[in-house]
């Protein structure tokens, strides 16, 4: 069993919610996510994640989410160590915090 975000999903998309024993000795089991952080934008929040906390933890069963405006798509970016984790993003995220210059001296 490989961990990965494909073989992750696939497992728990068909229904695997418990431990599976692969041919190789490896053990795979689902990531939990119980506390899921939600998705704020310009300081309001824009999605409510808390969904992905249910079935303690196992909320989030890898269907849907595939357009990056959907909100389950971007709890998961949110929580990338989630049960269906976080797509690989190529550009440099937003930052949350706004950046701060400063003034030399005169």
């Amino acid at each position: 069993c490989g961990k990965s975000l494909c073989e992750d999903r696939c497992r728990v998309a068909n229904g695997f919610r418990d431990t599976v024993y692969c041919k190789n000795r490896a053990v795979w089991t689902p990531t939990r996510n119980q506390w899921p952080v939600d998705v704020y934008e310009s300081g309001y929040m824009k999605c409510n994640c808390q969904w992905m906390s249910s079935e303690s933890g196992l909320g989030d069963d890898c269907s849907g989410g595939c357009t990056p405006h959907s909100c389950t798509y971007m709890c998961r970016q949110a929580n990338p160590s989630g049960t269906c984790m976080a797509h690989v993003v190529t550009t440099e995220p937003p930052t949350t915090t706004p950046a701060t210059t400063t003034t030399p001296p005169r």
